[in-house]
């Protein structure tokens, strides 16, 4: 057992967001190494959903409800009493969030908001993460890596919401838990795009792929060089996991941000990453269009204070990554029934690999 896991084993963890992508990998991790874990979160909003396929519907509780309703949401968490909050609640979608813009801020700003003011009443509570993303920061279109002290901002109703949650959080943090040592921790982590196997979200590349390819209908790409900071999702929790126990023992006694990005000089374009899935399952039904909404074009991160002070770094290279994801969509449509089994052997392969670079 990694040293992470340890510290965290028995913890009770309420997790927001549980039921997407990241949630439903961080319950099924959580609920490996013994945590007590409780999630709050709407139903899953896709078909085929991990969090059903990992049976977590079945092993572990789940509280259906919004982070915008603040009543419920506080009594959900007081009743649970945590020792830590890991909040992924959130409308995450680029393309939604011109669709959607008051959802897209309201859930990302209020419903964060409400977390954190719900959290002052927690009895033991040590700490709080909240998750944003890689696209908080003012991009002037540079290639440039981002660091945490870099400015804020946001062109899309998406990034924006981000952005102003991350002022809100800091506010929050400065405002009400920094006045004596027993009030809880609060930390914000800003990953890059996470990839892995069992994301059925729309409008991003591989499971849109994997649509495309199953369905034998037509994938549109746009933006095919635009640079983004690729990552495993394994890799992106571990990072939390590490904030977490940082904060349960004590070497993170403060607000702080951190940036979770992959290896430094992996500047994968779009195509790039295309073009390592295509290696690994053929697809003859690909169509390139012109980018209908305005979003950024090169996002990097630069992760040295967490690789610094957190000791964190990918266990997995970007086409490692890439690699991994394909094999876990292919290997469960080979056989849906197999999935628990799937997802062990690759969360158990990148424990081995994350030993091997300590």
């Amino acid at each position: 057992m990694i040293d992470f896991e340890k510290s965290l084993k028995n913890k009770k963890i309420f997790v927001t967001g549980n039921t997407g992508f990241t949630g439903s990998w961080v319950c099924f991790w959580l609920k490996s190494i013994g945590a007590e874990t409780i999630g709050f979160s709407l139903p899953p909003n896709t078909s085929p959903a991990l969090f059903s396929s990992l049976n977590l519907d079945k092993e572990m509780k789940t509280i259906f409800g919004n982070i915008c309703d603040y009543e419920f949401l506080k009594k959900s968490i007081l009743n649970f009493q945590p020792d830590l909050i890991l909040h992924l609640a959130a409308q995450s979608l680029v393309y939604k969030g011109y669709n959607q813009p008051l959802q897209t801020f309201n859930t990302n700003v209020i419903g964060t908001a409400n977390i954190l003011e719900i959290s002052r009443y927690v009895e033991n509570l040590k700490g709080i993460l909240c998750i944003t993303t890689d696209k908080v920061y003012k991009n002037n279109h540079s290639k440039n890596k981002f660091a945490e002290t870099d400015i804020l901002g946001g062109v899309d109703p998406y990034s924006a919401s981000k952005s102003a949650a991350e002022i809100v959080i800091e506010s929050f943090a400065k405002s009400f838990f920094s006045d004596h040592k027993n009030l809880p921790v609060i930390n914000v982590a800003r990953g890059g795009n996470i990839i892995g196997g069992g994301d059925w979200s729309k409008n991003r590349l591989i499971p849109d792929y994997v649509r495309s390819v199953t369905s034998k209908k037509q994938l549109d790409i746009r933006s095919s060089l635009s640079i983004r900071p690729w990552q495993h999702v394994f890799d992106l929790i571990s990072g939390y996991f590490l904030i977490l126990t940082n904060i349960l023992n004590g070497k993170i006694g403060e607000y702080a941000a951190w940036n979770l990005g992959p290896h430094e000089n992996e500047n994968y374009t779009v195509q790039n990453i295309l073009d390592i899935i295509l290696n690994k399952w053929q697809n003859h039904n690909i169509r390139f269009i012109e980018n209908p909404i305005k979003e950024t074009q090169n996002l990097i991160l630069n992760s040295n204070k967490a690789k610094e002070y957190l000791n964190w770094n990918p266990a997995w290279s970007t086409r490692e990554s890439v690699e991994n994801a394909v094999e876990w969509y292919k290997g469960f449509y080979n056989d849906p029934s197999s999935s628990i089994n799937l997802s062990l052997t690759q969360l158990n392969k990148w424990r081995n690999d994350n030993l091997l670079i300590k």
